[in-house]
């Protein structure tokens, strides 16, 4: 199972499997290898491959194994899987002409099953196709409610599926994937048998259930096969997973690392700048120093994709569900006085829980720069104004001035608001500024290189007087 990002910001979750008839070559055993090799292939589903003794040969392909009906002297079908894939052997389906497997793999976080079938369907049987084997496995498929996907090589000719005519074993397999709902996943008219003197499409790949809208890619490759048959490759995408999204955040730059990691990188540069050469070497190694250790101290971090909110949990996810619930049965019914109920209380739920989580929010904040934070967010907002506040009493403030006394005495006790026209005791005010022996004592040791240590010393991107 293999991982690909696609145009549309997604990563699509999929099987690459190779339909092939290797026609019990050698040299076509080789050449499958290969291309499994170079496709990094999960399936191969495989007609007519290469006996020798009673067992198939040369499709010796590392990290995986074969599955065919071990007892008959000669079979003429077997399915190749990669070792990752979760795969379980179907043997009261196994024969000579037809292997079937079930394979399961999870999409959206659910397991889900998918049988898949390797089929060789003889034209030198006189009963018309298809066998009895394939017949009883889409049977069971159906009533299993399993996804089937088989690969064939129907030996059939139908213009449906891209061949130049129609024949009877064609005319009797359509009737039969007709009758099941069996969906032909070909696609185009590209021959996939070819030899001297004419060409034609004879394997098919045909499925059921939702999996068939899943099928990707899938088409006739121009590699050479070293049989008659080419191969058929193609993809089912088992599930569909929100690209990871990458970011670097500089306020979080560990600047200390930086100026280290930075002046460890500088020594190796070379000083000695003989030519223009040896110039524009040493500016690309800076810039390269420069930027690793920038990396080096602001590590990648991965951006969610999942919007969540503080204030939701599991009883309103209860109560959103059952409000659906009474929604939809309204509309059948049309009784809505209960929907009508459930909705204002959902509602109510809402309010309440936004309300406790802003209130739990601002009572969690104990530092300077959290604070900060919360005057820089509230200061973004021009609709934001000062309202009535409840003081200790109990009560609520009904006017601004009384806000503003409130906020006085609770952050600056001791002071007093002056009215309009209310003279000021400047001389008050000199008496204060003026300062003792001891406070000017005091001043003599504030020094240039203090000042600069206390400007250092604020954290990054800390609002002005916070």
């Amino acid at each position: 199972m293999k991982i690909r990002r696609d145009q549309n910001l997604y990563y699509l979750v999929k099987f690459q499997v190779i339909q092939a008839n290797i026609q019990h070559s050698r040299a076509a055993s080789a050449a499958l290898c290969a291309s499994v090799a170079r496709a990094n292939a999960d399936l191969a589903l495989i007609q007519e491959p290469w006996v020798h003794g009673s067992r198939i040969r040369g499709l010796q392909v590392s990290n995986g194994g074969l599955l065919y009906c071990g007892h008959q002297t000669r079979p003429r079908a077997c399915i190749y899987y990669k070792s990752s894939i979760n795969i379980f052997p179907l043997p009261g389906f196994c024969t000579d002409d037809l292997v079937a497997a079930e394979v399961t793999y999870v999409s959206e976080g659910t397991q889900r099953q998918l049988v898949v079938c390797s089929a060789y369907l003889p034209y030198d049987k006189k009963e018309s196709p298809p066998t009895r084997e394939l017949r009883d496995l889409v049977a069971w498929c159906e009533k299993e409610k399993k996804q089937l996907i088989v690969g064939c090589d129907a030996n059939s000719h139908h213009t449906v599926w891209g061949s130049s005519d129609v024949n009877d074993r064609g005319e009797s397999l359509l009737d039969f994937l007709f009758s099941y709902n069996l969906e032909i996943l070909n696609v185009g008219n590209e021959p996939t048998f070819v030899i001297k003197n004419r060409s034609e499409v004879i394997d098919i790949t045909v499925g059921s259930g939702p999996i068939c809208n899943n099928i990707a890619r899938w088409h006739v490759s121009n590699e050479p096969s070293m049989s008659d048959h080419r191969h058929i490759h193609f993809e089912i995408i088992t599930d569909y997973n929100p690209q990871v999204r990458t970011y670097r955040d500089p306020k979080r730059t560990d600047w200390d690392s930086y100026r280290t990691e930075l002046q460890a990188r500088t020594r190796e540069i070379c000083t000695k700048l003989r030519n223009t050469y040896d110039l524009e070497r040493a500016v690309e190694e800076l810039q390269n120093a420069v930027t690793r250790s920038y990396e080096y101290s602001c590590p990648i971090k991965v951006r969610s994709d999942k919007h969540t909110v503080p204030w939701w949990s599991k009883e309103l996810t209860q109560l959103r569900g059952q409000t659906r619930k009474l929604f939809n049965r309204a509309k059948r019914t049309g009784e809505w006085e209960a929907y009508r109920a459930t909705l204002t209380e959902y509602n109510k739920e809402i309010r309440k829980a936004k309300r406790d989580s802003w209130r739990k929010f601002c009572e969690d904040i104990d530092s300077v720069p959290q604070c900060a934070k919360l005057q820089r967010l509230l200061s973004k907002n021009g609709h934001t104004k000062l309202g009535s506040l409840k003081a200790p009493s109990g009560e609520y403030t009904k006017t601004g001035r009384e806000t503003l006394e409130l906020l006085l005495n609770t952050h600056f006790p001791g002071s007093r608001l002056l009215n309009h026209g209310d003279e000021y005791d400047w001389n008050h005010q000199q008496r204060v500024t003026t300062g003792s022996r001891q406070n000017w004592e005091v001043a003599k040791t504030v020094s240039q290189s203090r000042i600069r240590w206390a400007i250092s010393s604020f954290d990054p991107f800390k609002s002005p007087g916070a």
